[in-house]
């Protein structure tokens, strides 16, 4: 079995790959398929985190990194009011989708992908709300620190984040990227199709708005 610093190093190299072939900013996504088709894998779903009505018409993927800016942003400012106007009033279904881009990442989806859905909720939220203050690199010390916030246990917290959990989480990844290919993060999935560019609040609204109106369910 590769070792752990293998793994890190692994993680480095996809770093540095969409470092190189982005558009000179890995945390902007540019679509690289014109109308790319998305469907979110069953091996996958353990990572992620829903709202809503599964069964709305709009489903919606955001792909995000904890290590992303622009993702946390879009979290704090933008997401409130898509869920207050479309996910609550069951018109939309929304997954954010851990891709990794950075080691917090990985940790995040290591320490989480056992938890059930209200525990992972609370991580999120704290998560969200204190990785805008952590610098650059290795969070590890401060993500263990949320994850017993939010009560999880010392021995959950040592298993989920043992080397034998990181190199699965690591080669499910890899297996993912290899499946979905983005320019970076934040990138957006509305009803399988890529949506190009960074949309505020104001501007999905008006794309779930349309698709709405259409009843077709797609992106014009």
């Amino acid at each position: 079995m590769r070792s752990f610093f293998h793994s890190i190093a692994v993680i480095i190299l996809v770093i540095y790959y969409h470092s190189v072939t982005g558009n000179q900013n890995p945390t902007v996504s540019i679509s690289i398929a014109q109308k790319q088709i998305f469907t979110l894998p069953d091996y996958y779903k353990k990572y992620t985190l829903s709202f809503g009505n599964s069964e709305a018409p709009i489903q919606i993927y955001k792909f995000f990194s904890f290590a992303c800016p622009s993702c946390l942003m879009f979290y704090k400012h933008h997401f409130p009011i898509i869920q207050s106007q479309f996910i609550d009033t069951n018109q939309v279904y929304w997954t954010f989708v851990p891709y990794v881009m950075d080691i917090d990442t990985l940790y995040i989806m290591a320490a989480t992908s056992p938890c059930t859905d209200e525990e992972k909720l609370k991580i999120f939220e704290l998560i969200m709300e204190k990785a805008s203050s952590w610098t650059e690199g290795d969070n590890k010390e401060q993500i263990i620190q949320t994850l017993k916030a939010c009560g999880i246990s010392d021995d959950i917290i040592q298993t989920n984040l043992s080397e034998a959990n990181y190199e699965a989480v690591l080669q499910e990844s890899l297996d993912f990227q290899e499946c979905v290919i983005i320019d970076g993060t934040p990138t957006l999935f509305i009803n399988g199709t890529e949506i190009p560019g960074i949309p505020s609040a104001e501007k999905l609204s008006k794309i779930i708005t349309d698709m709405l109106n259409n009843q077709q369910g797609d992106f014009k």
